[in-house]
């Protein structure tokens, strides 16, 4: 082998470790919120009356423990084969792209919720969800095709996790629809947002609005920033704020369903009725 292919595959291999660096990070913050807002989850999830939300609630916060295990797996794994490489990819790709669907769907419910339950709105969202899952379902099954690993025990026996050796950047398109479907989300959230910062009395209101509004900022902050890197940066850096990303998604619209549920909770026992309707409108 000679120097700069030598080279070439020392920078490949530490830019992995990088990328594994990122996925141990995400699994830290994943578990260190969940811990954190366990007691939320038992007073206002587990003792609370269940609404439509909270099996999708349920399903975000503990699905991705799976996904994000597997994406450490590959990234830590010892003497694992290409076609476990492989396996572990379109696992990882499937799960969190269904992840993102369910978060896009809380984030449509939300959404809709706040606009007043909206006829023209909740059907709009809706067929652009539909419309974006179905889209990004075709692109990532092009891009799983296009994948193709190898074990990265043939560089050297101690070396651990997977060795991506060619693929196609066509992932960037799922998140760049992921992207366009969150900037709708936000911009019909900043207007009702506005609207009810003008005018709402109540102090729990309005913070279920600001922390909200917040909340959909980070997301979007998160999709656009993985879709630069996805786009900008060099091929073995394409997964480094994928799993970002999923964790981002999954903790903040877990805190703002958990934020709703604990001042609807509130409000119920010591707002006036009309502002505690108002609260559980948006629930």
């Amino acid at each position: 082998m000679d120097s700069a292919a030598a080279e070439t595959i020392g920078t490949t291999l530490e830019k992995l470790r990088v990328v594994t660096c990122f996925y141990l990070g995400s699994f830290t913050l994943l578990a260190y919120d969940y811990f954190l807002t366990l007691p939320d989850e038992v007073e206002v999830v587990w003792g609370f009356h269940w609404t439509v939300s909270t099996p999708l609630f349920l399903l975000n916060r503990y699905i991705p423990f799976i996904d994000v295990s597997l994406a450490v797996y590959s990234g830590t794994g010892l003497n694992i084969s290409g076609a476990t490489c492989h396996a572990l990819y379109s696992a990882v790709g499937w799960m969190v792209l269904c992840g993102l669907g369910i978060s896009e769907t809380i984030l449509l419910l939300r959404t809709w919720a706040i606009w007043g339950k909206d006829k023209m709105i909740g059907y709009s969202l809706g067929i652009l969800l539909a419309m974006s899952c179905v889209a990004m379902s075709i692109v990532l099954g092009k891009y799983l095709k296009s994948v193709k690993a190898a074990s990265i025990d043939q560089i050297s026996p101690i070396l651990r996790g997977c060795l991506i050796t060619d693929f196609d950047r066509l992932q960037y398109i799922c998140f760049a629809i992921a992207l366009g479907y969150e900037s709708v989300i936000l911009f019909l959230t900043l207007i009702k947002g506005v609207q009810e910062l003008k005018t709402s009395k109540s102090h729990l209101v309005v913070s279920l609005y600001r922390y909200g509004i917040l909340a959909y900022l980070l997301i979007f902050v998160s999709s656009v920033a993985n879709v630069v890197v996805l786009l900008l940066e060099s091929p073995a850096y394409a997964n480094l704020l994928i799993v970002t990303q999923r964790v981002f998604h999954v903790v903040l619209i877990n805190r703002i369903l958990l934020s709703i549920l604990r001042n609807a909770l509130a409000v119920s026992l010591l707002e006036p009725r009309h502002e505690a309707v108002e609260l559980q409108i948006i629930r």
